[in-house]
């Protein structure tokens, strides 16, 4: 007499699964283990992976002769394991975009390229925008890495973003600047930026200086009268027509230093470090001009940095891909 017996699968409970990584929750509906290449695990759900990642969904619909979930041969608490080549600190950071809880917020430039790779590889689309926005974020600190690492991945909106940022920083400190990303660019990569660098400078520096100082209408600014009577308080200068324009001490040697400052800094952030109203107080002034300054000086500023914002965005950087 021949009998039959069923082996019931092993019970899967919350009291004999290790414990799980945070944030990532021990559930009893997990389905899965992914092993990182240093021999975390996770637990989770293939259908969470799968609406995340359009990789994993494809891996769990290719089922493999050997095994029917499609994804591993080796099994762990009647789970498929699934090994993966990245380290655990990558996943930690990677597998938080596929499960039902807060992304985590990446504020340094490793964990963003870490995330970004990951991101890219797993095809994980909301991971990859993250990351993304997080280099345009970072620029304003890191502005030349961020450009190598938007460059070294092809995004370029990303490296435009870093491209302007660089615009801050000064040209020799470009030159000599000691970074590790700018190893994974070619040499024209590089000297695209300072090239675009230098056309900015060179664009930004002669609008502004230009002698007649045509970006601004030459009426009612305090620093076009000669209210105050001092004839020695007074300058010169002939404009590209001809014309004699002529103007308070103070504010040219005001304007000599805000083209100093751009010529080193081409933005229009530099301007805050040009004090005009220390250059007026230098000068001499009557009541009526110092009843004014403050305004004339302040709606100025504003119409100079709008002026700086278009002629850098006259200015073109091309990428070496785009040529080819």
């Amino acid at each position: 007499m021949s009998t039959t017996s069923s082996v019931e699968p092993p019970e899967r409970s919350l009291a004999s699964s290790p414990e799980p990584r945070p944030p990532f929750p021990n559930t009893p509906f997990a389905d899965i283990i992914l092993r990182s290449s240093d021999g975390e695990e996770y637990r989770l759900c293939k259908a969470t992976l799968a609406q995340a990642s359009s990789v994993f969904a494809d891996m769990f619909s290719l089922p493999q002769p050997d095994d029917a979930s499609g994804v591993a041969d080796e099994q762990k608490d009647g789970l498929p394991v699934l090994p993966l080549s990245e380290p655990a600190h990558q996943l930690d950071v990677l597998l938080r975009f596929c499960i039902p809880q807060m992304p985590p917020t990446l504020d340094d430039l490793a964990t963003t390229v870490s995330v970004l790779e990951g991101a890219r590889k797993y095809q994980i689309e909301w991971a990859l925008d993250t990351a993304r926005a997080a280099l345009v974020r970072l620029a304003d600190e890191e502005p030349l890495r961020v450009y190598a690492i938007a460059c070294r991945y092809d995004l370029k909106d990303e490296a435009r973003e870093a491209t302007r940022r660089c615009l801050r920083v000064p040209m020799t400190s470009l030159i000599g600047a000691k970074v590790e990303e700018l190893e994974g660019i070619n040499a024209e990569t590089f000297q695209r930026l300072l090239a675009y660098r230098q056309a900015c400078a060179s664009t930004v520096v002669d609008h502004i200086s230009s002698a007649s100082w045509a970006w601004i209408n030459t009426g009612g600014w305090v620093w076009y009268h000669r209210c105050c009577g001092y004839s020695d308080d007074w300058v010169s200068r002939l404009n590209l027509a001809g014309t004699t324009v002529s103007c308070r001490k103070w504010w040219d040697d005001y304007m000599k230093d805000v083209v100093e400052k751009l010529r080193d800094c081409t933005w229009e952030g530099a301007l805050s470090s040009c004090d005009a109203m220390a250059f007026f107080l230098r000068g001499n002034s009557c009541e009526g001009c110092r009843a004014v300054v403050a305004e004339h000086i302040s709606q100025c500023r504003q119409t100079m940095k709008a002026e700086i914002v278009a002629a850098i965005s006259s200015c073109s950087y091309i990428f070496v891909s785009d040529l080819q």
